[in-house]
């Protein structure tokens, strides 16, 4: 038998899945086989001309030596003689193969199979960076076949060659459930559920983000020169076209919480460019699988879950020092309320923590929360949390939550019922000679310490222009804001702030360094409201200090660390966080009980 006399079951996938018919004897072509860790069976990804199906799994032992002897090979076309069909926890279906024929070896077919031979030849000849044809049209999208009805994509300001308009018509973009490593050329349609931070490291930079369209969802991943090429350019809930990029297996399924077996990884030849919306067209519902809080309790640690609660309070944006990777991070803590009336701690992290708006008694949901423990039970999330989300839970919830009396939203069943008596307890406060002398025998050191601000560092020195991107500083040559971190050029920038005072009591005095969000909280203004004082009136912005820093008291939490400077140890103090004036506020309490007394 010749290449050109195998035919395929054009588009025969759709129909036994759409309808579970179960009588076909398809033939299908294989793109994918592995034997699966677990139950040591072999999983197929079969192709019938127009999609690919990734859930087929051979339950026949027997059929299992095939693999073995090498005859289940990648472009290998198969007849299904008897098969079955069972649905997965998500609804997925997964075709269960009893009884299978070999047509011919992938060996000798050497090339994934199209509608006709004439398409065939096309598929060798044409290369992947002179035409975009070469994609299978797949089943169940609409088809046009007038050339207004294309979409013409422009080129943005990142792409390589932006003499070219990208022609993509509807009928060659693939649904993200199709997606394999072993489809290569391929197109999807997307919308953008999530976008991280951008993180540097040692090695480079990274950034990815989530997209979703009517048929799943998938992780897409940047690294080094793709994140910028693309981390200004991409934004959450827009829609953009993606191309020509790595599929690959989902390599730590721990900190990913996608559905999806596959994520995708962009290099120099990948594409994105903003999807043009027809009128009408709305971006798909996000999946959610909500649980209540009260299961979490038995829960294991590091599980992930979608969770809809009420916002029952709402902490400041507080800085924490993570010595593993030697930098400061954002926090915010949220305690959470469901209609299973328990309670629970939400951490919110970096921009999501300082941006955040939510006020209590507001809906949020939150997708692909995972389960922390320290000293109780509760979330923390990288994702954008949905406040007032479209959906049926939303008016249940405020409902539920409204009905209930001030005597009863305080009474619910915590899952961290250490955080609830932390509010309580004293802060212990030590003296600066005393972390001074302690800080010699360990290499860092969080102390509490009250204090009074004993004299500030000049003001030309306070501020400095950073990235957009990783915050680091900018080099200022030749009035061009260059980031060496992130190996790129910025028309803007944002003010940051860093600020050296020298506090003292009555043991000791030492010089700290106070950040960007530290110095707000002291001054009660924004960096770039102080930035615009400098520039314009020194004097007013030194006679601010003076009057809201020098020889003010002052409760602080501090960092000290021993660092490496010209292969010398040196000791560096941070200024870690504002701490509340126990003693105001309790001077100030006792003064209204004198007056409520002493007032008729």
């Amino acid at each position: 038998m010749s290449e050109n006399d195998v035919y395929l079951s054009w588009g025969i996938l759709n129909i036994i899945l759409e309808n579970r018919n179960e009588t076909f004897q398809p033939v299908l072509q294989i793109l994918c086989s592995r034997e699966m860790s677990s139950s040591k069976k072999i999983r197929l990804a079969l192709y019938d001309g127009r999609i690919v199906w990734k859930h087929c799994i051979v339950i026949n032992d027997e059929l299992n030596e095939r693999f073995h002897q090498e005859l289940l090979v990648p472009f290998t076309v198969i007849r299904i003689e008897k098969y079955q069909l069972a649905a997965k926890n998500d609804d997925a279906l997964i075709l269960l193969i009893e009884n299978l024929s070999i047509i011919k070896n992938g060996n000798n077919v050497n090339r994934r199979l199209v509608k006709s031979s004439r398409e065939s030849q096309e598929l060798d000849d044409t290369s992947d960076s002179k035409s975009l044809s070469t994609i299978p049209k797949v089943s169940g999208l609409p088809t046009k076949s007038d050339s207004s009805n294309i979409a013409i994509v422009k080129p943005n300001s990142v792409s390589q060659d932006s003499s070219l308009n990208f022609l993509i018509d509807p009928q060659l973009i693939c649904p993200i459930n199709v997606l394999t490593p072993f489809y290569r050329t391929w197109i999807i349609r997307a919308w953008v559920m999530n976008k991280s931070s951008l993180r540097s490291f040692a090695n480079g930079r990274i950034f990815h983000f989530d997209v979703h369209d009517q048929s799943g969802e998938i992780r897409i991943t940047c690294f080094n020169e793709e994140c910028n090429r693309y981390y200004n350019l991409i934004q959450n809930n827009k829609c953009y076209f993606v191309g020509k990029g790595t599929v690959r297996f989902s390599s730590n399924e721990k900190f990913n919480n996608i559905h999806n077996d596959y994520d995708i990884s962009l290099n120099k030849s990948s594409f994105i460019h903003p999807c043009p919306l027809e009128p009408g067209l709305k971006p798909p519902k996000i999946r959610y699988k909500f649980v209540k809080l009260a299961t979490i309790a038995n829960l294991d640690k590091r599980s992930v879950i979608d969770v809809i609660a009420i916002i029952h309070s709402v902490d400041n944006t507080r800085t924490a020092y993570q010595p593993r990777y030697q930098k400061f991070v954002h926090k915010r803590k949220l305690t959470i309320v469901d209609d299973s009336k328990t309670k629970t701690i939400l951490i919110l992290h970096e921009d999501h923590a300082k941006n955040f708006n939510g006020i209590p008694g507001q809906v949020i949901a939150v997708r692909g929360a995972v389960v922390i423990e320290n000293q109780g039970k509760m979330l923390s999330t990288f994702a954008l949390p949905l406040i007032e989300p479209d959906l049926p839970e939303t008016d249940l919830l405020k409902n539920w939550y409204q009905a209930l009396s001030q005597q009863e939203q305080q009474q619910f069943l915590s899952l961290c019922p250490s955080t609830d008596q932390k509010i309580n307890r004293p802060i212990q406060f030590t003296f600066i000679g005393h972390f001074v002398q302690k800080i010699r025998l360990e290499k860092i050191l969080y102390s509490n310490i009250r204090c009074k601000i004993k004299s500030l560092n000049r003001p030309e020195n306070h501020f400095y222009k950073s990235c957009p991107c990783c915050s680091k500083k900018l080099s200022d040559e030749n009035n061009i804001n260059y980031c060496i971190h992130c190996n790129f050029t910025f028309n803007e920038f944002k003010w940051r702030m860093i600020l050296s005072m020298e506090i003292a009591d009555w043991s000791d005095s030492v010089w700290v360094v106070a950040f960007h969000d530290q110095c707000e909280m002291l001054l009660d203004k924004s960096v770039e409201e102080l930035a615009h004082l400098y520039q314009g009136n020194p004097c007013c912005y030194r006679q601010l200090l003076s009057q809201k820093l020098l020889f003010r008291t002052i409760s602080i939490q501090i960092i000290s660390r021993t660092e490496l400077y010209d292969e010398e140890p040196r000791i560096r103090h941070t200024v870690a966080s504002i701490l509340p004036d126990k003693k105001f506020i309790y001077d100030t309490i006792k003064s209204i009980e004198f007056l409520k007394n002493n007032i008729d």
